[in-house]
């Protein structure tokens, strides 16, 4: 069996396994993570788009509601003209270009533009993150190949249930991460 298929019934498996709370929680992710960055969008006058990118710039080993707390740092750290803290240097330069500058190519990555694409509503956005890697049941590092044969194996999951991309991998990523608490 090649990769892509032996992923998507990895992930299928997972999906399989999702507890009404599980669909619920993953059904809704997007829509209030992005309800929360129209709010810091609004607060500090910035696009949502900005926002999305920067938050997915400062997304690295976050949890989302400390993601949102450093997004509105560094926020107001952009329109003090002050210098943000509190995360890795690199992340705090990508966010600061992305809100200043519009500098939407400072984002770079298999796993954060397309979080940030998702962030902002695209249904097709897959968003393959560590916890996706555990879903499809890759322990490796990360390379540029499993993160695109994850993603089409998501869209084949997702096709197969019929639902969006960005929905499919919000229920399977709030489903591997309860049941491995």
């Amino acid at each position: 069996m090649d990769a892509i298929s032996q992923y998507a019934r990895n992930l299928r498996s997972i999906w399989e396994s999702a507890t009404a709370e599980d669909v619920q929680a993953g059904r809704i992710w997007y829509p209030m993570a992005r309800g929360e960055l129209y709010d810091v969008a609004r607060e500090f006058r910035f696009s949502l788009k900005r926002t999305a990118f920067a938050a997915a710039a400062l997304s690295n080993n976050m949890e989302w509601s400390q993601n949102v707390a450093l997004l509105q740092h560094v926020c107001f750290s952009v329109v003090a003209n002050a210098d943000p803290h509190g995360h890795y240097a690199r992340c705090l330069d990508k966010a600061v270009q992305i809100l200043r500058d519009g500098n939407f190519k400072a984002l770079s990555g298999p796993k954060v533009v397309p979080f940030a694409y998702a962030l902002m509503g695209d249904v097709r956005a897959a968003v393959i993150d560590r916890w996706m890697y555990r879903a499809g049941g890759e322990s490796g590092w990360p390379t540029e190949r499993r993160s695109r044969d994850l993603a089409v194996a998501l869209r084949l999951v997702a096709k197969d249930i019929r639902r969006s991309v960005s929905e499919t991998q919000a229920i399977i990523w709030t489903t591997i991460q309860r049941a491995s608490n």
